[in-house]
């Protein structure tokens, strides 16, 4: 999806994104997780 948004990210970059966001650390981010992502 980033790419489609015209970003360019290494996988490495997007596990770092996701850990930041994802408050029970279970490596996926939930709809409340990603909505909190959103609204920073």
């Amino acid at each position: 999806m980033l790419m489609k948004l015209g970003e360019s990210r290494t996988t490495d970059n997007c596990i770092v994104m996701i850990k930041a966001y994802d408050l029970n650390a279970d490596g996926v981010l939930r709809f409340d997780e990603f909505a909190h992502m959103l609204m920073l």
